[in-house]
Formats: structure tokens, sequence, C-alpha cells
């Protein structure tokens, strides 16, 4: 009877696959075997894999080679551990955090992981300013597709302004500049959200109404109503080469370039047309509009 060899030491590889190479590095016996063949998969990152001297046997007939004899190959993954630095460039980029923005990494997530390219994948919405910091969450990718999830803890800090409602900004009313203030906070990422400039901000109307001491949001804004239900429209009607002029009651509220319903106040028909300016709306006619009609 043989005596079986012993264990061999757990054999680190990069890549997808383990290859013929990689098992004659665990055992030189098997340097017959082709060196770029693949065998099979490896074990997740931190983990490993024993493949048995039966599998590997089989699997050296399939490739035209008997063995003699083979020991159990131990097979892993070459893995590293989070770098502090690295992790505060992937930070910076994820966050598109200014030179002038302080990062601090807090914790991290300490198990091995694959050598790979870091991608931190933040939430802007949910992030904000904390004593203990916010939690990214990212991957490391590595090989074809394969990634491992991985965490870090990040406080990072710049003073930045938000646009807040000196006084209540009431529903669909254009917002001046003189009801408008810029107030400092403190901590990164701000959400997109909410505007840093009063210009920004000038000139639209609210969703619904703010109340004073109130961050404005862009979710919050739209563009201020040009006619109003009730108001008078001069309406250019075209057809073809031929135009005509008259005006119109709005029986809806509309904003520049949305469609309005009007009322012809002769006929009392109504129709609609398209809002172009200020309490000036265009409607075309074709003959597929007159098939309607």
């Amino acid at each position: 009877m043989a005596v079986p060899a012993l264990f061999s030491a757990c054999v680190a590889i990069e890549g997808t696959r383990i290859l013929g190479k990689h098992l004659a590095a665990a055992d030189p016996r098997l340097s017959v075997l082709p060196p770029e063949q693949p065998f099979g998969f490896p074990p997740q990152p931190g983990a490993s894999r024993t493949i048995q001297p039966a599998e590997l046997m089989r699997w050296a007939r399939r490739q035209g080679v008997t063995l003699p004899a083979a020991a159990p190959v131990c097979v892993t993954v070459q893995t590293t551990t989070l770098d502090p630095a690295a992790l505060e460039q992937a930070v910076r980029q994820a966050l598109h955090a200014p030179p002038e923005a302080a990062v601090v990494i807090v914790d991290y997530s300490r198990w091995p992981i694959a050598r790979g390219t870091l991608e931190l994948i933040p939430n802007p919405s949910a992030f904000t300013h904390s004593e203990n910091g916010q939690v990214i969450r990212g991957v490391v990718r590595y090989g074809n597709r394969l990634t491992q999830p991985i965490w870090v803890r990040v406080k990072v800090d710049l003073d930045q302004t938000v646009v807040v409602a000196r006084e209540v900004l009431p529903a669909g009313k254009p917002i001046g500049e003189s009801s408008l203030r810029v107030e400092n906070v403190r901590g990164y990422p701000l959400p997109a959200e909410f505007p840093s400039k009063i210009t920004d901000v000038a000139g639209l109307a609210p969703r619904k109404a703010i109340s004073p001491g109130t961050r404005v949001s862009r979710l919050n804004l739209t563009a201020p109503l040009a006619i109003e239900k009730g108001q008078t429209v001069d309406v250019d009607v075209v057809s073809g080469a031929a135009r005509i002029k008259f005006t119109a009651t709005a029986q809806t509220s509309a904003r520049q370039g949305d469609r309005i319903i009007l009322e012809n106040p002769t006929t009392h028909r109504r129709f609609t047309a398209k809002l172009t300016g200020d309490k000036r709306a265009e409607l075309t006619i074709n003959s597929q509009t007159k098939e309607r009609k």
C-alpha cells in the first residue's frame, strides 16, 4: 500500500478559476497537468477549499493524464485588509468631496478582502452630520464580475450654506429674493435637493407653502403659474397660411409651455391651446384637427 502524502499548506491564488499551475504549486506531482487548464472555482475570500485526491485524479484523467498518487490540495484566495488611506480616497471620490472637506475614517469592515477595486455607494439623502459618523456601504470588485461587500463609518465636515425662508412662502406664488436668506451648516454631503444660492430659488414657486426658517427644497419648487383661472389670454389660431387672433378666458391655471383649457367668450366653446408667453397662447389647426372636430 502506498502511504498518502502529508496534507499540503493552502495555496493562495489570484483570479476567478483554480488552474492546473495552482494545483502543481501545492503538490509537485501535479505539475504534469496542463498549467492553464481551469479546474474549478476558488472559495470566497477568507475561506478555503480542500480538493480531495479522488477528485484530483478524476479531473486528471479527463485531461488525459494518469496520476500515480495525489494528496489533498487546499486553495484560498489572496486577500488583504482595507487600508484607511485608500478608504479616504474612495470616500472622497464617492461623495465628490472637495479638497477642503475634512474626511475622518471612524471604523471599517475588518474581514479579509480580495485584491481588487474599492467602490463605495453612498446614499446622500440619508447622509446627515453625526458625531458618530455615517456608514457607507460598498463592494470590492475583483476577477471579472465578482464582488465582496464592505462598509466604512466616516465623518465628513465642510462649511456650506443653504437657502432658508425668511417668511411664509405661499404655494404657487413666485418667490422674491427678499423673502430668502442663507444659513451656514456644517456637514457633508448636503443633499442636492437643497440649493445653496438665493438666485437658484428666486422666481420659482413652492408646490406647498413653506414656513419661516425652513430650508427650501428643490423637490418643492416649480415654475410659477403664468395664467390663473379666469384671466384673459390672447390666442393666435394658425391654420396653414391663415392666422386669426382673439381673446379667450382661461378655464384652468397653467405655466408657460403647458396646455391650457380656454373658452371663446362669443361662442362659449372650450378648446385647448399651448401657453407660449405672457398671457399668450397658440392653437394650430391642421386637417387632422378639423376631422376630429
